[in-house]
């Protein structure tokens, strides 16, 4: 059981790699935007790139339902939903895009969120199911 639960563990610090990496690029092209070095353009060719890294990226793997899959599961479902909201934001024109704009940062405040809860949880000792 040990076993298990250590390569659960193990495959939630992976998808947690690849879910920061691609928070980083996000939070990295907004800035940029942010600061006039961006286009909507821009944005939208990294919903492409960003999106295809999600797809790629390996299912949560798990026996049952446990704290530390339902946090990253929670961080997986909020970068997916600001990987749509900048599709969203990058097509509205100008004006149009404050309830998207407003949606995709209450996103990435929630991913913070369940990411740092993520990284308390895994550094308990994990208990056995």
């Amino acid at each position: 059981m040990q076993k298990i639960r250590d390569k659960e563990r193990e495959s939630y610090l992976e998808m947690k790699e690849e879910l920061d990496d691609i928070q980083k690029q996000i939070d990295d092209e907004l800035e940029k935007y942010y600061n006039n070095k961006s286009s909507k353009a821009k944005l939208l060719r990294l919903h492409e790139k960003i999106y295809r890294q999600y797809k790629q990226m390996a299912y949560i793997k798990c026996d049952g339902y446990t704290n530390e899959y339902n946090a990253i599961s929670n961080y997986k479902s909020y970068v997916k939903k600001q990987i749509n909201y900048i599709e969203d934001f990058a097509e509205k024109k100008a004006g149009k895009d404050i309830k998207v704009e407003t949606k995709l940062l209450e996103a990435q405040e929630y991913a913070l969120k369940y990411k740092s809860e993520f990284e308390e949880i895994i550094k308990e000792e994990p208990k056995l199911y």
